[in-house]
């Protein structure tokens, strides 16, 4: 081999060469951006995805909590009406109850006035049993006394004096 052809030979390697190592380096730069390409194109993928997942997701919460706060409002809605039917109930109950005391105090008062009616009477009879009574005793003691004054006068042991 001639000098000049192992010149032209290294010549022709080196380009060979710069050849290969400028189609790697592109082929680096493709690959990079293809890379860099699907790599963004997997982010956005993922980015939707997520997004899709978290929309979904907050839908499906905001579902349950409409959801929820509808049966927590049905079941304030019972809880009222039954309070609301509980305050009538006492009202009645409170009315009936005063009614009952008022006339309960009718009945107690009429009891009263009745009972100090009857003692009235028992007593006005007693009275007048005693008056009565005390008239008898009265008459029995004048006729006892005149039959007195009788046998007395008939004796003539009565003498008027003065």
């Amino acid at each position: 081999m001639r000098p000049f052809t192992s010149v032209f030979v290294a010549a022709e390697l080196k380009e060979k060469l710069e050849s290969e190592v400028e189609k790697n380096a592109q082929l680096i730069e493709t690959l990079k951006r293809d890379w860099e390409s699907e790599r963004e194109l997997c982010l956005e993928n993922l980015r939707k995805e997520l997004s899709e997942k978290h929309r979904s997701e907050l839908e499906n919460l905001q579902s349950q909590f409409k959801k929820g706060l509808a049966e927590q409002k049905a079941e304030l809605e019972k809880v009222s009406e039954a309070k609301s039917q509980a305050e009538c109930a006492l009202q009645d109950l409170e009315t009936r109850h005063q009614a009952a005391l008022r006339q309960l105090q009718e009945e107690l008062q009429s009891q009263h006035c009745q009972s100090l009616e009857d003692l009235g009477l028992k007593h006005k009879e007693k009275e007048e049993e005693k008056q009565l009574e005390v008239g008898r005793a009265h008459s029995r003691l004048i006729i006892w006394f005149a039959g007195r004054f009788e046998k007395i006068w008939e004796l003539g042991r009565f003498t008027v004096c003065c």
